[in-house]
């Protein structure tokens, strides 16, 4: 067990020692001007994570956040889905060269509208992930086709 562990600390070093990572600073570009466009911080963080996937691969990412529940007893979480046709839209006019300004910031605030519609749904029991992986289960339960 124990050459295991050293193992797995060497082998955690060398993905640690192999990311190459960047910080850059956007001046003018932070929380309260986001806020001051009407748009949510989370909503945007979770857009250019869309987008950066989107132009590094050219497809949308399928992408799982968690909403806390903490209204149910004991707590439970649900799925917010930050990957829809809008965020998708977005993507494709940001990576269009003819799209203006204007058709960015307008796509952008629809697809942070969506996904803080969407979080909103999923904080208040209104998701659909859970509900679907309950059936799923119901239904290994008793045997029944899954379609």
């Amino acid at each position: 067990v124990k050459s295991d562990i050293e193992a797995a600390g060497k082998a955690y070093d060398a993905v640690c020692s192999s990311v190459d990572h960047h910080c850059y600073e956007v001046p003018g570009f932070h929380a309260d001007y986001i806020k001051s466009k009407g748009l949510g911080l989370d909503g945007v963080l979770q857009m250019t994570f869309q987008l950066a996937h989107y132009k590094l691969y050219g497809i949308s990412a399928s992408t799982y956040e968690s909403a806390n529940q903490s209204a149910y007893k004991h707590g439970r979480t649900e799925t917010i889905r930050s990957c829809t046709l809008d965020s998708h839209a977005m993507c494709k006019v940001f990576n269009d060269a003819s799209s203006s300004n204007s058709d960015k910031q307008a796509a952008l605030k629809k697809a942070v509208k969506t996904h803080g519609a969407n979080t909103k749904n999923a904080l208040m029991g209104k998701g659909w992930d859970r509900h679907m992986f309950a059936l799923k289960y119901e239904a290994l339960q008793e045997g029944l086709d899954l379609p």
